[in-house]
């Protein structure tokens, strides 16, 4: 299967991309290399230097052939986040709005979101957090994933 992994470059989307390539899948990184590494990268993985926001994302979509795209792309800095909430919109929202805009003009329909954890649900109200446990972002990182 062709599949891409956005922030394929950061921590845990380079271990999405091993596992991938682990398992026989083809699997293409897309990646601003802000704050992800070149490092990271499984040397049998391709790689486009692109920021998710770039509006030539659906031709790289469809020139991969991609069946499935995972979403791990984002500003992950909560401080950043607070500092530039702007900055923070544009990568967590607008990029992730672009993802999905940029599949619809494609044949690919699988997605897969990599979401947050903590910074989401803000205190918990009780644990283990489940899908339907309340949502109370604190930051503007929260608020955008």
């Amino acid at each position: 299967m062709n599949i891409i992994v956005t922030g394929g470059a950061g921590f845990i989307g380079s271990h999405i991309v091993d596992d991938l390539i682990c398992d026989g899948h083809d699997v293409l990184v897309i990646d601003n290399l802000s704050t992800g590494n070149l490092n990271n990268l499984n040397p049998k993985a391709k790689f486009e230097n692109l920021d998710i926001t770039d509006i030539n994302l659906s031709k790289i979509i469809n020139s991969f052939d991609a069946e499935l795209i995972s979403h791990c792309a984002a500003q992950t800095s909560v401080s950043v986040s607070v500092k530039d909430p702007i900055l923070d919109a544009n990568s967590n929202i607008l990029g992730s709005i672009n993802v999905f805009t940029s599949m619809s003009n494609t044949k690919c329909v699988n997605f897969i979101y990599i979401n947050t954890g903590g910074a989401l649900y803000g205190e918990p109200e009780y644990l283990p957090i489940d899908e339907v446990h309340p949502i109370q972002p604190i930051s503007p990182y929260g608020l955008s994933k």
